[in-house]
């Protein structure tokens, strides 16, 4: 693979974002998955039935998930003393505060024209040589294609850096605070290195949420069967709204170990990682963002009672993957919406420089993955090593059933939908970004 700099400037000459360039498509990857497409297609595959009860695996979301600097960049000013309550500011304050919840619960956290201008404007774009419409999806674009024994060779050994490197992998260094997108050569940003806010606040909460994971794998007792399934040798818990296994409607995912469930997701450490990595997909992706918003809405009006593992994240589920070493199979998470996005958090103190690398197959890159950094990728079409299910998204557009019983009650609807998801997967590239559009400079806000 062929990588070279490549800078951009404006028209006095001033560079504000620089990246490596390629000259390769994102685009076939994403039509050539579009093969097989059911909702009778299992959560699993049959590598998957040990052990048989288990949920782990479904969804590869590391713990992660999360509130925002990005959507509050900066610590609010400490208020003033005074010496009586005036009661009409009070509840002007508290009806405010709770309108703004309100919208988080509905829409999640949504960046201001300040923060765009603060990370998006001095990114350094990574622009790779992939087409994306070539990543592979279902037919429908619903979830993606399973993956076959020639993608999965090879994927169970761990490899050093240098063995990827002499293999023609090209590592990406990168910086805490940073953001790196993912170009591909359409100029199309398909995923992106997000980092971590320049938040102090931030950092000890990914540390105090690796503590918490840690606590409760400990009091979990796992046991050695639970640590096997095609992701890896590591426990996993999967919490959230799931569709798939012939399912006539969502449910929300049972654990085998609800307790432990329970705990993390009251976390207000893991509630502000998912507001996080939320935000940051409204930040890099905000039509797929809306998206995500515009089947919650509906989802939740269908009457499902619970659509989200956190109110202040769009993610329909997450995962918690827990150590003390998490080290991931080559994979695709199938089941996912091929065009949406996955978001995954490191957790853990090690040096990111000797390991802890996000492993790119597809792309061939190898990416400096530091404690507590956040990435945006199309998981279920990029290969990796180191979500929303697809289903949920097809269950809405059915008209809220099966496809079975929409082809029954509806003929003439069915026959349209099913015209419709040739073309899909082009309706779903069109949500994600182009570098143009991101690197527009933002009106101050007034």
């Amino acid at each position: 693979m062929l990588w070279f700099p490549m800078r951009r400037t404006t028209r006095s000459g001033t560079v504000f974002a620089e990246f490596l360039g390629t000259r390769q498509s994102l685009a076939p990857l994403l039509a050539n998955a579009v093969l097989r497409e059911s909702e009778f297609q299992l959560d699993f595959e049959p590598s998957d039935l040990v052990p048989p009860a288990s949920t782990a695996g479904d969804v590869d979301e590391p713990a992660s998930l999360a509130s925002n600097p990005l959507a509050e960049d900066a610590q609010l000013p400490a208020k003033r003393p005074r010496l009586e309550e005036d009661i009409s500011v009070s509840g002007s304050h508290r009806r405010r505060a709770e309108k703004r919840r309100k919208r988080i619960e509905a829409e999640g956290h949504t960046a201001r024209p300040e923060t765009k201008a603060k990370y998006v404007l001095t990114a350094d774009f990574q622009s790779v040589n992939l087409d994306t419409q070539s990543l592979p999806t279902a037919a429908g674009s619903y979830v993606a294609r399973l993956e076959d024994a020639e993608e999965l060779w090879g994927g169970k050994k761990a490899r050093s850096v240098q063995e990827l490197l002499d293999r023609g992998f090209h590592l990406v260094e990168t910086s805490a605070t940073q953001a790196k997108p993912l170009v591909d050569c359409n100029d199309r940003v398909f995923g992106v290195y997000v980092g971590q806010p320049e938040d102090p606040t931030y950092e000890i909460a990914a540390k105090s949420a690796f503590q918490e994971l840690v606590d409760a794998g400990l009091a979990a007792k796992f046991p050695a069967a639970f640590k096997q399934h095609r992701r890896g040798r590591f426990a996993a818990i999967n919490v959230g709204l799931s569709y798939g296994q012939g399912q006539t409607t969502p449910s929300w995912l049972e654990s085998d170990y609800p307790a432990t469930a329970r705990r993390l997701l009251q976390s207000e450490n893991f509630g502000r990682l998912a507001g996080f990595a939320s935000a940051s997909m409204g930040l890099w992706a905000p039509r797929l963002h809306g998206y995500y918003v515009d089947y919650n809405t509906k989802l939740q009006a269908f009457g499902c009672p619970r659509t989200r593992p956190f109110p202040a994240s769009v993610f329909a589920a997450a995962a918690f993957n827990f150590g003390p070493r998490v080290w991931t199979f080559k994979h695709r998470d199938v089941l996912n919406l091929p065009f949406g996005w996955c978001a995954i958090i490191a957790l853990g103190s090690f040096d990111s420089k000797k390991g802890g690398h996000l492993v790119l197959w597809d792309l061939k890159l190898v990416i400096e993955f530091p404690p507590g950094s956040l990435i945006l990728i199309p998981s279920a079409t990029l290969s990796h090593s180191n979500f929303t299910a697809g289903g949920l998204f097809r269950f809405v557009d059915n008209g809220f059933r099966t496809e079975a019983q929409f082809e029954e009650e509806d003929p003439e609807g069915y026959a349209r939908a099913q015209a419709e998801k040739e073309d899909r997967w082009k309706a779903g590239l069109a949500l994600w970004s182009t570098v143009d559009e991101l690197l527009q400079r933002p009106r101050p806000s007034s």
